[in-house]
């Protein structure tokens, strides 16, 4: 792929591919697990959470989840 010499239009132009190459992707519910893993991987590294702190907000995530999910299963019975 040959980039313009404009730094704008060679910006929009990787942005264009980048998009293109993740767009099947970002539908796959495993590349998402393979990025926050990545993700939470790095911030563990870099020491920037710890992790007590991971678990605290993965505890707080998926009881809010439950919560969402029983709310919903509710709404659903009443209609």
């Amino acid at each position: 792929m040959q980039l313009p010499d404009d730094i704008m239009q060679n910006d929009e132009a990787l942005n264009k591919l980048a998009k293109d190459l993740f767009k099947i992707d970002f539908e796959n519910t495993e590349f998402h697990f393979v990025m926050l893993s990545a993700l939470i991987s790095l911030l563990l590294n870099k020491n920037i959470v710890t992790e007590d702190e991971v678990a605290k907000a993965t505890e707080e995530a998926g009881n809010a989840f439950k919560l969402f999910k029983y709310r919903n299963s509710l709404q659903k019975s009443d209609e």
